[in-house]
């Protein structure tokens, strides 16, 4: 069988492929580049997220977070920060319902700061709705009722920590808590005779009068002598580096606040 002549309309659709394949070849084999994951996005009505809100050079210079009547998110979130620029050197930001609704040079919860008390915007890794979640935890554990609490964030000898005073619905004492605010480890639980099981053990006292053990020391054993090396040595294995598995991204905390709204009895 005879092979029949191409057409004009085979010829021209051939130059078009062509043509798309010398064109549009590279572009399609070039991958995309991944967009940059989103930054977390904080609670408005949590500290860390009424700190997103202070101007940069104010957040740098933040000093302390109080509030109070937290069930569990309080109405009034106060953030103190160090002015140098002040004769107190101290200038108070106060958020409600997520607004900035006044900035002043006086506070109730201090007279003056000074630059040592400055905690900064980056220390903190424990925001307050985290720190309400341990606090309902301990109320869970000792069979109490938890009404509301009274948050404290401050830089003492212990690191910078969280103090949640635990409030029962009448407005009595349950008990304080103090919180590392850059761990989440609990450094004390006074008022709470039980811990969670999942939180962090205070560390146990050492009784007065009792000396410490004395630390062992095992001897060291000879060392082997070394063989002799043979004349020609062997080449150098390669070097197997692993790489570490991406950091997952931060969950959505929506379940995380219902069950701490639980926690307080707010639902």
């Amino acid at each position: 069988m005879q092979e029949r002549p191409a057409s004009i309309r085979d010829v021209k659709l051939r130059g078009i492929l062509l043509i798309l394949s010398i064109f549009a070849g590279p572009a399609l084999a070039q991958k995309p580049t991944p967009k940059p994951a989103p930054a977390p996005a904080f609670d408005e009505n949590t500290a860390l997220g009424a700190l997103r809100q202070l101007p940069k050079d104010a957040a740098k210079r933040l000093a302390r977070i109080e509030a109070r009547d937290g069930n569990p998110w309080p109405q009034r979130w106060y953030l103190l920060v160090y002015d140098p620029a002040e004769p107190r050197g101290l200038r108070e930001f106060v958020f409600a319902d997520s607004k900035l609704v006044v900035a002043r040079t006086l506070s109730q919860f201090a007279d003056t700061l000074n630059a040592t008390d400055v905690i900064g915007d980056t220390a903190v890794k424990v925001n307050s709705d985290q720190a309400a979640g341990i606090a309902g935890q301990y109320a869970l554990t000792n069979a109490v009722r938890l009404g509301t609490v009274n948050y404290e964030l401050s830089k003492t000898s212990a690191g910078i920590v969280w103090q949640l005073t635990c409030l029962d619905p009448r407005g009595d004492q349950l008990g304080i808590l103090i919180v590392n605010a850059t761990k989440g480890s609990v450094l004390s639980h006074e008022g709470f005779l039980k811990a969670p099981a999942t939180a962090a053990p205070a560390p146990t006292p050492v009784p007065k009068g009792v000396a410490p053990r004395p630390a062992v020391t095992a001897t060291p054993a000879p060392k082997p002598t070394p063989a002799p090396k043979p004349a020609e040595t062997e080449p150098p294995k390669p070097v197997v580096i692993s790489v570490p598995a991406p950091t997952p991204k931060p969950a959505e905390n929506k379940g995380f606040r219902d069950s701490v709204r639980k926690l307080f009895g707010s639902e």
